[in-house]
């Protein structure tokens, strides 16, 4: 039971890779939820994972390439907005799509920003929000849309994301466009990097396992090491892991 509700409750036992995985297509998941989102109302929150983009398997050469998997996850999640931008429930939808957590690589700014992209008829068009926020900001701006209370301090303190929206809705619905990369495994692309120790400690079953993927994957790709630092200094003092 999740706090007093039964999974068959919540869950929708029939929704490809419900359980995480990998070797189900993002695709084929957007497909499932763009067919049940057309008969059916969506509940007041509704949580999709669409987890291909953790690029799983690296360098295998017989696996899907990493820029492939990138390709299906892309397409999925415009096939999701497009499904729901033309369903019965899009003028009282939001939807966010962000990454659980940063692990792409190195950034300019800061090592561990994340994009979030904000979708709805109240959001506004084409604008970059410049305002500083985290997680909890995501987690408060949807506590407030469905009303329901904090879950912690830390999304009980934090600043919602109100300068993403706009009082005049835009009803205008999204067409997705299909993916243009071609699916490929990694012997299509690059001479694959040899299965290291590295790769063998990481953990292909479970998310957020993969430490370190991200500079392996540049290297596989461009044949250079990674331009940003293996680990940063923290305010502690103590050396953090970036990947």
């Amino acid at each position: 039971m999740i706090d007093g509700y039964h999974f068959e409750e919540v869950l929708d036992p029939f929704y490809p890779g419900v359980v995480f995985t990998l070797d189900v297509p993002d695709i084929d998941r957007a497909q499932y939820f763009a067919e049940w989102v057309a008969t059916n109302d969506l509940p007041d929150f509704t949580f999709i994972l669409l987890p291909v983009n953790h690029t799983c398997c690296g360098g295998d050469p017989d696996h899907v390439s990493p820029k492939s998997m990138v390709a299906d996850n892309d397409e999925a999640t415009g096939l999701v907005i497009d499904a729901i931008s033309k369903s019965a429930n899009w003028e009282e939808t939001v939807i966010f799509i962000f990454e659980d957590d940063p692990q792409d690589g190195g950034d300019s700014v800061y090592y561990h920003r994340s994009p979030l992209l904000v979708v709805s008829p109240h959001a506004r068009r084409g604008h970059v929000n410049h305002v500083h926020h985290a997680t909890g900001s995501i987690h408060a701006t949807m506590e407030r849309i469905i009303d329901v209370s904090p879950l912690t301090e830390l999304d009980a303190f934090a600043s919602p994301i109100y300068g993403c929206f706009t009082d005049t809705p835009d009803l205008t619905p999204y067409d997705y466009i299909a993916r243009t990369y071609p699916l490929t495994v990694n012997a299509d692309e690059v001479k694959p990097l040899p299965m290291t120790a590295a790769w063998n400690a990481m953990d292909f079953d479970e998310p957020d396992e993969n430490v370190g993927l991200g500079r392996v994957l540049w290297k596989m790709y461009t044949g250079k090491e990674p331009p940003w630092p293996r680990y940063r200094l923290s305010r502690a003092g103590t050396d953090v892991d970036d990947d």
